[in-house]
């Protein structure tokens, strides 16, 4: 199974299954560790990045940080406006977030959350859920038309050259990718299907920790 068949599976789970999504507390450990999942069939970048991890210390720039708690209303938003944000670098459609959707949701905090900090996200509530889920389809389908759609010869095509800017140099996808530049193949992998994955699995562990059953058996 391809990473891009793979990513569409994923696309299918529900979002965050029963319970309030704005209740449920989610544990962060800021603690040295990195969880990699790859793809049967490791792609370029998966590969990279696993030599990268070698030299690389997780746990660089964690001084005695504690523990943080985020709801899961964080998790789905973020995960989601992330796509909706970052698909369009990638050649695919224009972002659908706007002040009338979330104000739709009922977002308390209008942002993904990406470069604020946790004291403020923790505040993070979806106030619609049912708007939400409209959303996050939107989405969900408008990124499963352009991953269909690629020509598969362009996934090699670099969209982010080295070096990177600041922002860029410091994410998962500067990382896997290395000097070779972010190739179309690294940001759906990294932007889309691994960011989805990450996420995914914050969600799994925050509804465990409550006595909920999972997403997926």
């Amino acid at each position: 199974m391809s990473i891009y068949q793979s990513y569409k599976m994923v696309k299918r789970l529900p979002g965050a299954g029963s319970g309030p999504p704005g209740v449920v507390a989610q544990y962060f450990d800021h603690g040295p560790c990195v969880s990699f999942l790859a793809p049967a069939s490791p792609s370029r970048g998966a590969l990279a990045l696993r030599g990268r991890l070698r030299h690389h210390d997780p746990g660089a720039g964690q001084s005695g940080h504690p523990a943080r708690v985020l709801p899961i209303a964080f998790s789905l938003v973020h995960q989601v406006l992330i796509e909706d944000a970052t698909v369009v670098f990638a050649g695919g459609p224009l972002p659908q977030f706007d002040e009338q959707w979330a104000q739709r949701m009922g977002l308390a905090i209008n942002d993904h959350g990406k470069e604020r900090p946790v004291e403020e996200m923790v505040r993070q509530r979806i106030g619609d859920y049912g708007a939400f889920r409209e959303f996050q389809g939107l989405v969900f389908r408008a990124t499963e038309t352009f991953v269909d759609a690629i020509d598969p010869t362009s996934f090699s095509d670099i969209i982010v050259p080295y070096p990177y800017v600041a922002s860029v140099a410091n994410t998962f996808s500067a990382r896997v990718a290395g000097e070779a530049g972010i190739s179309r193949s690294d940001a759906v992998e990294c932007w889309i299907y691994q960011h989805a994955l990450r996420h995914m699995g914050e969600i799994e562990h925050a509804r465990a920790l409550v006595g909920l059953a999972g997403m997926t058996s």
